[in-house]
């Protein structure tokens, strides 16, 4: 009898968690007050396409998704950024989430960016190139994934910074 669901995905979970040593960064190192209501503005060079609800089993009090595109870029041709936000009660369940995406994807494609020059918020996973077509992180209470969906891959890190940087201070563009 095949296994259950349930039990494939917290096997999966659980192997996330060890093999990207989970417990050394699930805390983070200092309390930072919480982000609430986050609205992101369009990054620079990016318009807002679409803002809707996402439905997803991350531990968030609100989902929501964001599509960006190039001024007069079109979903087919471009750069296209999908922007999904997480919008946690706690920083601990936002680095929860990060572990719910690392055991839903493909997640042995993705590794822990600890260099400054690639490392957005307070943890950050992309896969292993130089300029990612994406990338997951968590920043206070929010995680954030950035990914290109448009006709081409573009890199996304900085995209990624300037959301980080909204989260950092809502008053930056």
């Amino acid at each position: 009898m095949p296994e259950p669901i349930a039990t494939s995905i917290a096997r999966l979970r659980e192997r996330q968690r060890e093999a990207h040593r989970f417990d050394e960064w699930a805390r983070p190192e200092r309390p930072e007050s919480a982000v609430h209501d986050f609205t992101p503005d369009a990054p620079p060079g990016l318009l807002l396409l679409e803002a809707r609800p996402h439905v997803t089993d991350y531990h968030a009090l609100r989902v929501t998704r964001y599509v960006f595109a190039e001024h007069g870029g079109e979903r087919e041709a471009g750069t296209v950024v999908e922007a999904i936000v997480a919008e946690c009660e706690s920083s601990e369940l936002a680095r929860e989430s990060i572990l719910d995406v690392l055991a839903s994807l493909s997640a042995n494609m993705l590794t822990r960016r600890e260099q400054a020059e690639e490392a957005v918020g307070d943890i950050t996973f992309a896969p292993p190139m130089t300029e990612s077509p994406y990338v997951l992180f968590a920043r206070r209470n929010v995680m954030v994934q950035v990914m290109s969906i448009g006709g081409v891959d573009v890199p996304v890190l900085t995209v990624a910074q300037a959301l980080d940087s909204q989260i950092l201070d809502p008053a930056v563009p």
